[in-house]
């Protein structure tokens, strides 16, 4: 209970932050739904209508009890609910952001045991230059060489969109989502595969795995049931942290790809200054952030019965 109380004044800070950045950074969003050759009365009278013409603490105590009310406020151009927008633009980002997650973990936690058992080996040393390889490149650049090789030259999934899970054929919504899944999982799961052989390399050093192999255990048993258990914290950490940063981080993809998703509507909301957008998505982010953060502490206790929360 108490580590869910905790996130209140975070999310407090972050809707603060969030509120004062819109209110800096240049633009007007009343300028730019009248056009350049409003006349000023036309623009006084919207920006009127959107609330921008009060005071900004007046302003400020207004945006927090609409987040209270669960109100994110109208987008200033479409005049849908945010929560509208951002419901049809969740699935592709929600779809995208598991199936790579899923991947970076199948890939990354084997890879990382691996290179931990055979550490300072030509196995260990193969893995862990993949691994740098996949932290060092773009994700725009990975998705455009994945368009060019494995859609434009052998054709074998579609160059950019996505497909509604039911609306066509499932071969047809599962081929929409290779390209953008294998770029942002290779990323991920290169970080994944740094963290687990770092966490494994520690545990395999302490007695109770030499005692372990001395009873004459399996090495699979050894490395599964008591290393990899034992060193999960840091690695569930950075799978938790990795999916939360997925959610955020997909605009890149979601541009490369031409996905309909949270991420191109807030690009799309940035470049007209829809204020009210913009500040809905990124506080939905972020508290879609600070709940998975709270759900990777809670997971904490089954890996570890010592951690106790309350």
């Amino acid at each position: 209970m108490q580590r869910l109380l905790a996130t209140v004044p975070v999310m407090f800070i972050v809707g603060s932050v969030i509120f004062i950045v819109m209110h800096l950074t240049p633009g007007d969003p009343a300028t730019t739904m009248a056009g350049d050759l409003a006349l000023p009365e036309q623009i006084a009278l919207i920006r009127a209508k959107m609330g921008y013409d009060k005071p900004i603490l007046v302003q400020y105590g207004v945006f927090f009890s609409e987040i209270i009310r669960g109100d994110l406020r109208r987008s200033v151009f479409s005049d849908f609910k945010v929560t509208t927008l951002v419901k049809q633009r969740l699935e592709p980002t929600i779809t995208i952001a598991i199936i790579g997650e899923v991947l970076a973990v199948l890939i990354g936690v084997p890879a990382g045991v691996l290179a931990a058992w055979k550490a300072n080996t030509w196995v260990d040393r193969t893995i862990m230059v993949g691994a740098v390889l996949g932290l060092a490149l773009p994700s725009f650049w990975l998705g455009f060489n994945l368009i060019w090789l494995f859609a434009v030259k052998a054709g074998w999934f579609p160059a950019v969109g996505f497909v509604s899970f039911g609306e066509g054929e499932y071969m047809d919504w599962a081929k929409s989502l290779v390209l953008p899944c294998v770029t942002i999982g290779t990323i991920i799961a290169a970080l994944i595969a740094r963290m687990t052989r770092s966490s494994m390399l520690e545990v395999l050093r302490e007695d109770y795995i030499r005692t372990a192999r001395a009873k004459g255990l399996s090495e699979t048993v050894v490395l599964v049931r008591h290393a990899l258990r034992n060193a999960a914290l840091p690695i569930v950490t950075i799978i938790g942290l990795g999916f939360a940063g997925l959610l955020s981080g997909l605009v890149i993809t979601e541009q490369v790809f031409a996905i309909p998703g949270v991420g191109r509507l807030l690009v799309d909301a940035v470049v007209r200054r829809d204020f009210p957008v913009i500040q809905g998505v990124i506080l939905i982010t972020a508290g879609m952030y600070v709940l998975l953060n709270l759900l990777v502490d809670l997971t904490y206790g089954y890996f570890d019965p010592r951690v106790r929360f309350r």
